[in-house]
């Protein structure tokens, strides 16, 4: 089986991934423990690795119902080696799970690792950012929209067809101000759209609101394979038109420049997403409230990396405001299939390099520039 990480990491992926089981105790549910798997960048592969230099974003998300976390390899092996700590807690796998306290837990991890992040001598000190998402699948997805209007610190919320809760989660959403990311599966018979997805995306408030149908995605498609899941959607007679591959690679597309736009704040990956939405194939989208980003979403950012033109014609420029590398790096553009192509340098000064791109077909790419010690990247739009 190919995962994400597998078919992305060796050429977006920047950080190894460390993994620990921590269990967090919220005191304001009578110290409700919530055992918690946590991926986060790391210094080495493995548990317990020490932290990766850096400030990173916490993504908490929400299992589907009686599905483990680890379905979710997808997930992490993803978002992780991109700079985001994701938080999995294992809390309402039972056959009768509490939406609500679900919901709960999610909002909870949140604020536990940012306060982790604050705590002087603390395993994650100074390595928590204040952005952060919740996410989930299914029922999961369902918890993460009853848990984003719980958490003020939750930056946005993107889910994986959500399931309709008790309480409601339709109803909660009337409550989200903050932007929101639904995909859903034209071939779901577990949480079909016009019963779950639809109503949600309808009864949003959000600052921004995005609904994407990938053409013959499936329910269970979005994680890795579950039997549970799997034994679930077959009892329905829905049958996938594309790939459990496909699935996570045209999720992938999408789902990648909205949270580095939303959550590290790079305002270059706005038109990477609004590419991605057209160009990604078998995509049905609609989006609301989305018509100006920049200045009503998130504050501007000055990132190390600065790219321009962008969207860029034949010639591609590359600067960098501080961190700027001891020597020649490599440029490399991966498009949003994981093709990548190293880049020629045109020209070179002491603002940076202009970088040939008239080689590239036109579509949403990352450049990848690889330094002595360490890799910046940054979303660009080539033009036609």
């Amino acid at each position: 089986m190919l995962f994400w990480g597998s078919l992305f990491a060796p050429t977006w992926g920047q950080f190894p991934i460390g993994h620990q089981t921590l269990v967090f105790n919220d005191p304001a549910r009578n110290n409700r423990p919530v055992q918690t798997e946590i991926y986060y960048p790391a210094a080495a592969e493995g548990d317990d690795q020490p932290i990766a230099a850096g400030s990173f974003p916490v993504v908490a998300f929400g299992h589907g119902f009686v599905m483990s976390t680890s379905a979710y390899a997808n997930v992490w092996s993803a978002l992780v080696p991109q700079g985001y700590i994701v938080c999995l807690p294992t809390t309402e796998g039972s056959f009768a799970p509490s939406h609500e306290s679900f919901g709960q837990d999610l909002a909870f991890l949140v604020g536990a690792m940012q306060e982790a992040g604050n705590t002087a001598g603390s395993f994650w000190e100074n390595r928590v950012s204040p952005r952060a998402a919740l996410m989930g699948h299914s029922m999961g997805g369902g918890a993460a929209l009853l848990g984003t209007p719980l958490q003020p610190a939750v930056t946005v919320t993107a889910v994986f067809a959500p399931a309709e809760t008790t309480p409601s989660a339709v109803a909660a959403c009337a409550q989200i101000e903050k932007p929101v990311l639904i995909f859903t599966g034209s071939q779901d018979c577990i949480t079909p759209t016009a019963n779950h997805a639809a109503p949600m995306y309808a009864a949003l408030d959000a600052a921004c609101k995005v609904h994407v149908d990938l053409d013959g995605g499936n329910h269970c498609y979005f994680a890795d394979f579950n039997f549970n899941c799997n034994f679930g959607e077959a009892t329905t007679g829905c049958q996938p038109g594309i790939s459990r591959e496909q699935q996570h690679e045209r999720v992938l597309a999408v789902l990648l420049p909205w949270f580095d736009f939303y959550l590290k704040e790079e305002t270059g990956e706005w038109p990477v997403f609004q590419n991605a939405l057209t160009t990604t194939p078998g995509l049905a989208v609609a989006q609301t409230n989305c018509a100006a980003p920049l200045s009503s979403h998130a504050a501007p950012a000055s990132p190390d990396l600065r790219l321009s033109p962008n969207p860029a014609g034949a010639a591609l420029y590359v600067r960098f405001d501080q961190n700027i590398p001891d020597a020649a790096p490599l440029f490399t553009a991966v498009d949003s299939a994981g093709r990548a192509t190293r880049l020629p340098v045109q020209a070179a000064d002491t603002e940076g390099w202009r970088l040939d791109v008239s080689g590239l077909p036109a579509g949403a790419y990352r450049l990848q520039v690889q330094g002595k010690e360490r890799v910046w990247s940054a979303g660009f739009v080539k033009a036609r």
